[in-house]
């Protein structure tokens, strides 16, 4: 079910937030609502944007779960795994395994259920699809698929997908 007229087809101005706080156009019709601190999936929550919105997620008070490629341990002594939250709940999956990360998510505290998911997770490989460069699009498109797949849709106000230039291959970055 679509909600009604917007304002702004009414003629009105219309807010950027709903009455709830929530960026329009961000928030499912269906989802119910928050209860408690919102829990959020950043997908990607060691890399370079993703840490940033796992930290600011926390200052917020949000319940936050962080699913990245390589395990902590791993990560451990480089700049994106120096500062490990023991608030956070650390996964760690492939985008591109549906199955280890549908299994992966179910068994996280509260299983598969987030009222955001912001998608930070890629792969970046600068050769052409046709010499090698197909895992940048298992990454970013068939992992985006998977991720849909193992969360539980229903739940979710909002989801935000991020990307790279290396999705454009050799063409021109849209802003020039």
């Amino acid at each position: 079910e679509l909600p009604g007229p917007s304002a702004r087809s009414r003629g009105e101005r219309e807010s950027s937030t709903r009455r709830d706080g929530v960026p329009r156009g961000l928030a499912s019709a269906r989802a119910e609502p928050v209860t408690g601190s919102p829990r959020v999936l950043v997908v990607g929550g060691r890399g370079f944007i993703g840490r940033h919105v796992v930290a600011r997620a926390r200052r917020e008070g949000w319940t936050v779960t962080s699913l990245s490629r390589r395990p902590v341990e791993a990560a451990a002594g480089t700049s994106a795994g120096a500062a490990v939250d023991p608030a956070v709940t650390e996964l760690t999956a492939d985008l591109t395994d549906a199955e280890g990360l549908r299994a992966k998510l179910a068994a996280a505290p509260g299983g598969a259920r987030f009222d955001y998911v912001v998608n930070g997770g890629g792969y970046i490989d600068h050769r052409p699809f046709s010499n090698g460069g197909r895992a940048v699009f298992a990454a970013h498109f068939d992992g985006v698929l998977n991720l849909l797949a193992a969360i539980e849709r229903s739940a979710i106000r909002g989801f935000v997908n991020l990307g790279s230039s290396d999705e454009y291959g050799h063409a021109p970055a849209p802003q020039y």
